[in-house]
């Protein structure tokens, strides 16, 4: 199998992941928020709700609200406000685009990085691995484990 050949499947791959994820998660796109973690980020957070400006950059990488810091987490979601309000289908759209990327970034960096070295073998190793946590999501999904209000 030449270079080229490699390319092109890891195309097909990738475009395939990508298409998988947009066909599980797009559901959520039917959600509203939630009363979960979403006033604490969005809904009720009086940062978030003036959108994009530089007090909330300033705000963004000093805070540590809701236990953690994750300036990045604020920016998005203010952007979103700033750019579609309080529509919770363009706040879920940007997390399903960000999960797409995860996705994506999970199977391309070992492939560039390590296919050499454990070859065909070693990727479909990664599948499986991937299917486990992929039937354990499933599994926990219809216990109601994941049902947060």
């Amino acid at each position: 199998m030449d270079r080229t050949d490699k390319t092109r499947g890891a195309l097909l791959i990738g475009v395939l992941l990508t298409a998988v994820t947009l066909a599980a998660y797009s559901p959520v796109l039917q959600n509203d928020f939630v009363s979960y973690d979403d006033p604490d980020y969005v809904t009720e957070n009086p940062h978030v709700l003036r959108g994009l400006s530089w007090s909330n950059v300033g705000w963004a990488f000093r805070t540590a609200h809701a236990g953690n810091w994750h300036p990045l987490t604020w920016l998005s979601h203010a952007l979103d406000v700033q750019l579609h309000g309080l529509n919770p289908v363009w706040h879920h759209l940007t997390a399903l685009l960000f999960l797409v990327f995860d996705v994506e970034a999970a199977f391309l960096y070992p492939w560039a990085v390590v296919f050499r070295e454990v070859g065909l073998a070693g990727l479909i190793e990664a599948f499986i691995f991937v299917m486990v946590v992929i039937v354990a999501l499933v599994y926990a999904w219809r216990k109601g484990v994941l049902e947060w209000v």
